[in-house]
């Protein structure tokens, strides 16, 4: 299991996050683990491990609770988590995570790697591990590595923003001139 195979201080906290007696996500506890990652270089290194641990568990109900953490750490821990993500120890892990999980587990992390691939990892040269492994595994299944859906959507969802924000500096600019119109 290469270097995630040893003992974390996250161990306890990160299997009662992912415990096959959860009913549904502990975000106070996932915000909490995070936090802690995020705090230094050390840190984002042992929980990745556990987090790591967890997905390679044999319960798929744990490996799912496992890799919505994962993803939690990926989207709240910055910079020091990513490039913990973004080595080589990571992308050997992550490829035997995949082939041996169940497939809605491995669909599971499919889509979260596309998601970083496309998001987070996107546009940092240390970071391009994650869209070239995102790359390596769609090719590897015989799938096209596209980022046109999710760009499209990232586009049509930033129009809309920016339609309702000119909308509302149009009020504002409107109600300005009225207020000042009156006011003479």
């Amino acid at each position: 299991m290469g270097i995630f195979g040893t003992s974390s201080p996250f161990d306890q906290d990160v299997e009662r996050a992912t415990s096959e007696n959860n009913t549904s996500e502990e975000w106070g506890l996932i915000l909490e683990i995070c936090d802690r990652a995020g705090a230094n270089a050390n840190n984002a290194r042992d929980c990745l491990r556990a987090v790591l641990r967890r997905l390679g568990h044999a319960d798929p109900h744990v490996q799912m609770h496992a890799a919505t953490l994962l993803d939690a750490c990926v989207s709240n821990c910055g910079r020091l988590f990513h490039l913990e993500v973004a080595s080589r120890d990571f992308e050997a892990e992550f490829r035997r995570l995949v082939a041996r999980a169940q497939p809605t587990v491995a669909q599971k992390l499919r889509a979260m790697l596309r998601k970083w691939a496309e998001g987070e990892f996107r546009s940092d040269p240390q970071l391009d591990l994650i869209p070239s492994l995102h790359a390596k595994l769609c090719t590897e299944a015989g799938e096209r590595p596209t980022t046109a859906p999710v760009a499209a959507a990232d586009a049509q969802a930033a129009s809309a923003a920016e339609k309702r924000e000119q909308e509302e500096l149009a009020r504002a600019i409107a109600l300005s001139l009225r207020e000042t119109a009156a006011a003479a």
